[in-house]
């Protein structure tokens, strides 16, 4: 197994819950897109951008954050035997574009998309993008539900009418080859 590179007895701040972490190494968690990738989030009136991801054979993994002058890495802290990395950047805001630099265990650094990113930069550029929270509150219901005509009684387009099947011959019923007239 990879070392770790946190320091239990002086903690970074918290960003993943004990049992999320728990939930995402046994494989059962509901929604790790809630969890892992890059969330808005102010830590200790610090507002930024709290990155995770799962690299569970990954020796080391940064947030590289690709601009003119080059390459800007964030380290990430490795959190317990989880396979989770996790790091925040204070100076990072929505839109920003990030990929996570991964070394394997072969010693090879490799850039990588974010695979829980919500935004993604255009092709052929293979960066991923800080995504603001939705404006939108979804909610468990149809939010055209409300909005559909009533159809007219007899009248209108039925989603399915068992009497009114079509029954189609299969394209070889004639025996031979070709379609069947």
């Amino acid at each position: 197994m990879p070392p770790a590179h946190r320091d239990d007895r002086n903690p970074a701040p918290p960003l993943i819950a004990k049992d999320d972490l728990r939930r995402l190494a046994d494989g059962t968690h509901p929604r790790p897109w809630e969890v892992l990738g890059a969330h808005l989030r102010t830590i200790d009136g610090v507002a930024g951008v709290a990155f995770s991801v799962w690299a569970p054979s990954a020796r080391t993994v940064s947030v590289a954050q690709p601009d003119e002058s080059g390459d800007a890495r964030l380290p990430m802290l490795r959190i317990g035997e989880s396979g989770v990395w996790a790091g925040f950047a204070p100076a990072m805001s929505a839109g920003d574009r990030y990929e996570f630099a991964v070394t394997g265990a072969n010693g090879r650094t490799q850039l990588r998309a974010d695979p829980m990113a919500r935004w993604a930069s255009l092709r052929p550029a293979t960066a991923s993008r800080v995504a603001a929270p939705a404006a939108h509150a979804w909610g468990g219901r149809c939010s055209f539900a409300g909005s559909r005509k009533p159809v007219p009684e007899g009248g209108g387009a039925q989603p399915h009418a068992p009497e009114r099947t079509i029954r189609t011959r299969p394209w070889r019923a004639n025996g031979g080859g070709g379609v069947a007239r």
